[in-house]
């Protein structure tokens, strides 16, 4: 959990610096990261509405080895830091929140939203780590239950995606 937040904050930055300037200097810019934002959470919504599985496949077992704090720190960091969808996000959907015109420069609104998103994850990763076990359990014995849930979120995802493409329509 604290290697793949740390992998978040490393793109928080990047994004801060990188991306800041771009969208300072470019509506049109603003505009097409806003449009891929929408378009990648649609993406992720039909994908899940699709998918054939209930989202409960067993992974491969570990090879019995402990591994030492640092080395799950790492993995947990160059997971989370080099993966592309796990950028993509930072690039697509945390600037929709970004307004230029505010009284702070896009870069600092850019780094506290990634910030905040990372505590976020922190506390829900977290939560989620205590309680997997057992639920993953009781959806193992529900199937349905878990398909309908895999159905509501990828509705929800589809919301979002197009009400970040359609902000002035309600």
């Amino acid at each position: 959990m604290g290697g793949i937040c740390s992998g978040y904050l490393a793109h928080s930055v990047l994004v801060a610096l990188g991306l800041a300037a771009l969208l300072q200097s470019s509506a049109v810019a603003f505009e097409i990261v806003r449009y891929a934002g929408a378009a990648y959470l649609l993406y992720l919504g039909i994908k899940m509405i699709l998918s054939k599985s209930a989202g409960l496949e067993t992974g491969e077992g570990a090879s019995g080895e402990a591994k030492t704090d640092a080395a799950v720190l790492r993995q947990g960091f160059l997971t989370a830091f080099l993966n592309p969808k796990g950028l993509l996000v930072f690039f697509s959907l945390v600037p929709q929140f970004v307004s230029p015109s505010a009284a702070f420069p896009v870069a600092v609104q850019l780094l506290v939203l990634g910030l905040v998103h990372t505590f976020n994850c922190l506390v829900i990763y977290g939560a989620v780590g205590l309680g997997a076990g057992s639920l993953g359990e009781f959806l193992k014995r529900r199937l349905r239950f878990a398909r309908m849930i895999r159905w509501l979120s990828g509705s929800v995802l589809i919301a979002l995606g197009l009400r970040m493409a359609f902000p002035g329509h309600r």
